[in-house]
C-alpha cells in the first residue's frame, strides 16, 4: 500500500518519519507543492534533520544511528529513505490537482492545515 502526503512542513516531514519507521507502507509519496527550486538533495538534507528530534538516523536507529538517505534520483523525483521510496511531487500545491492514484496512492494525509473544511471549495 502506498501512502501520500501533502505538505513537507513540519508535520508533514514528521508523518513522514513515523511511517518510514513504522514500515507500514510500501512507497511514500510527497507533495511538496510548486516546484520553488529546491533540488531533491535539500528536499532529503530537510528531511534527514529536525530542530527538537535530531537526525533522522537517531530517530530510527538510536544514539549511533547514520544516514539514511541511501539514494536520491533527480530524473524520476525519488528518494530512498531507510529502504523505503519516497516519491517527491512538486508539479501543483492542491491536492485535488494530483493524479494520486497513478502513484498507486490509496490514503492521502494533508498536513498543511489548509483543508480542514470538506464543504470549502478547493482554490
Amino acid at each position: 500500500m502506498v501512502l501520500g502526503i501533502n505538505g513537507l512542513g513540519r508535520i508533514g516531514k514528521l508523518t513522514l518519519w513515523h511511517h518510514v519507521a513504522r514500515k507500514y507502507f510500501s512507497e511514500i509519496v510527497v507533495n511538496i507543492g510548486r516546484q520553488v527550486g529546491t533540488s531533491l538533495v535539500d528536499v532529503a538534507h530537510y528531511i534527514e534533520r529536525d530542530s527538537t528530534y535530531g537526525s533522522l538516523g537517531g530517530y530510527l536507529q538510536g544514539f549511533r544511528g547514520g544516514k539514511v538517505v541511501q539514494e536520491i534520483d533527480e530524473t524520476k523525483g525519488e528518494i530512498v529513505v531507510d529502504g523505503r521510496r519516497v516519491k517527491v511531487l512538486q508539479e501543483a500545491r492542491n491536492p485535488i490537482d494530483i493524479a494520486w492514484r497513478e502513484h498507486g496512492v490509496r490514503l492521502v494525509v494533508d498536513t498543511t492545515g489548509q483543508f480542514r473544511d470538506p464543504t470549502a471549495p478547493p482554490d
